[in-house]
């Protein structure tokens, strides 16, 4: 049963259709992140990742923004004390992808740096 499980999300994600649309959702969340940089030049520090797989440096401690994202219902992970981790599902959409970019902007707007 696995590995029947395994092949089918092989097959429907090796679709030209499926890579076309993570990859088209992977820019909108590299350009949602680049814009929180210019942003919030005082707390995002960099950002780096390729497609759905992001992070975004800051220049204060990550569990405060998690937690504060969290109470507005995102939820966010760190990868060390000072980097946001994002890696949301291959299913996610652009609608997704905004509420992300204006909840981590209001969460870094009420931020101290």
């Amino acid at each position: 049963m696995a590995c029947h499980v395994a092949c089918a999300l092989l097959s429907e994600v090796a679709k030209a259709e499926t890579l076309a649309r993570v990859t088209a959702h992977g820019e909108a969340l590299e350009a949602a992140v680049d814009r929180l940089k210019v942003r919030f030049p005082d707390l995002v520090v960099a950002t780096r990742g390729v497609g759905l797989m992001r992070g975004v440096d800051l220049s204060i401690d990550a569990a405060g923004v998690v937690d504060a994202a969290r109470e507005r219902g995102l939820l966010l992970l760190t990868a060390g004390s000072r980097t946001l981790r994002l890696l949301p599902p291959y299913v996610i959409e652009l609608a997704h992808i905004s509420h992300f970019e204006e909840t981590l902007g209001w969460v870094l707007a009420n931020t101290s740096p």
